[in-house]
């Protein structure tokens, strides 16, 4: 599933709409993630244009943050397990997605290690585990890393980054573009 309905304070407009090199940053992302999936959600406030091939899927308490999204899709989910990533997360490797994927059988979630931190936006969540969420989001905790590491009885796999560098050197999946300065350097990372 790819979430869409963030504010975008900090760029200040709809960041699924932004242009990167002739395309949106909600294109760019499904380019990636719609070969790898059979069946592609689109979370968000409910503005975005239909894309063949997904479901859109309108979150419940638009404005609340990726949890709200996360918990939109529950009673949609085709499958046990989601693999929720952000519109504006375009340079994610689809080797990496695989990886994380490969994971998880046996666990509730997974999720890579970025800055010794979960980056629960590119991560593996079992339908179960986001039952969870929905409980934490009902009582005000929306939080998706406090989410991760702090839910008793979650089994969650972290995957180091040192795992991670064997796919992506550089880190580059995790580049996400939340401000006008992260468009330019987007910008730049598509010019090499």
């Amino acid at each position: 599933m790819i979430l869409t309905g963030g504010e975008s304070k900090r760029m200040g407009m709809d960041k699924a709409q932004i242009l990167l090199s002739g395309k949106t940053l909600l294109e760019r992302v499904l380019e990636i993630v719609q070969p790898l999936f059979d069946d592609v959600m689109i979370s968000g406030r409910g503005t975005e244009p239909y894309i063949e091939g997904t479901r859109f899927i309108k979150d419940s308490l638009p404005g609340r943050g990726p949890s709200v999204g996360l918990c939109a899709v529950i009673e949609e989910a085709r499958h046990p397990f989601i693999f929720a990533i952000a519109c504006d997360m375009p340079f994610v490797k689809p080797e990496l997605i695989e990886y994380i994927a490969s994971y998880r059988k046996g666990f509730d979630i997974v999720v890579p290690l970025y800055g010794g931190k979960p980056e629960p936006l590119c991560a593996v969540y079992g339908t179960a585990s986001l039952r969870h969420l929905a409980k934490c989001v009902e009582a005000g905790k929306r939080g998706l890393v406090s989410f991760i590491e702090q839910t008793p009885g979650l089994d969650v796999w972290k995957i180091n980054e040192r795992e991670i560098r064997k796919i992506d050197v550089g880190l580059q999946s995790f580049a996400d573009i939340d401000s006008p300065e992260a468009l330019l350097k987007a910008e730049r990372m598509m010019e090499k």
